[in-house]
């Protein structure tokens, strides 16, 4: 953790301490933007950032943007991510404030049509990242923040982003400055244990029970028969029900 501290140093980026890992985050700010899927990871960083910008009463106000997604086969996302921003405005009425969504085409996502050859990312990758960028220049956000985080130790479920496996430290991962400011991922070098624990530790469990995070879809549940919040089956087979029974048990929650 301390090569990390050196890494945003070296970037004049100042940061605090969350149960051991250093987040970025500059007491100058007035407006960040939070990627907010309705997931874990992004639901506890835009919890523990308001948290630090409440506990030292800093003039800085939070805004997310979430993607709407496999809208055919998962309409159930969208709803999901709603909640979970509905949860955390109630939470801190007065530092989180915008949302902002927009669309990626099913065609686009990595599962679809894997990388895009000349530019070597995924289609979905490039549209978040692209709408980002273009609201932070809009807004003058001094900083994007995305939860990504490294896969568990050992897993080799075939559905996991191989190149999360185990990451390397380096700058290039944690923070890259822009034209318009920074982009940060302080979650890659953690893994979901580290996560779910953070939801313990700030007594949010029912923050995490408002996320989801399987990524299965089923027959009878389309976006012609869902019902927006109706309760949906896990399907306890992809990686990301893998990852998140793994940390649960980790953090000691039994379901």
């Amino acid at each position: 953790m301390k090569q990390i501290k050196k890494i945003y140093k070296t970037l004049n980026l100042s940061t605090y301490k969350a149960d051991g890992l250093y987040i970025p985050f500059d007491p100058t700010w007035n407006r960040v933007l939070i990627n907010l899927s309705g997931g874990a990871d992004s639901a506890i960083l835009t919890f523990l950032l308001c948290k630090h910008i409440e506990d030292n009463n800093y003039n800085c106000k939070v805004d997310v943007v979430s993607y709407i997604r496999m809208w055919k086969t998962r309409p159930w996302q969208s709803s999901i991510a709603l909640n979970v921003y509905n949860w955390l405005k109630n939470r801190f009425p007065d530092i989180v404030k915008n949302r902002y969504t927009t669309f990626i085409p099913p065609e686009l996502e990595m599962g679809a049509i894997g990388l895009i050859n000349d530019l070597g990312r995924p289609g979905d990758a490039i549209i978040g990242t692209s709408y980002s960028q273009y609201l932070q220049a809009q807004h003058g956000y001094n900083a994007i923040y995305n939860a990504t985080t490294k896969n568990p130790p050992g897993n080799t479920n075939p559905w996991r982003v191989v190149t999360r496996d185990n990451p390397q430290i380096e700058r290039s991962i944690l923070a890259l400055p822009g034209t318009d400011g920074w982009f940060l991922t302080p979650f890659t070098l953690v893994a979901k244990d580290w996560i779910v624990k953070q939801y313990v530790n700030n007594d949010v469990l029912d923050l995490l029970n408002t996320t989801r995070s399987c990524e299965g879809e089923f027959s009878e549940l389309n976006y012609k028969t869902y019902i927006p919040n109706q309760i949906v089956p896990i399907c306890n087979e992809c990686f990301w029900c893998d990852e998140r029974a793994w940390a649960k048990k980790e953090a000691g929650i039994d379901d």
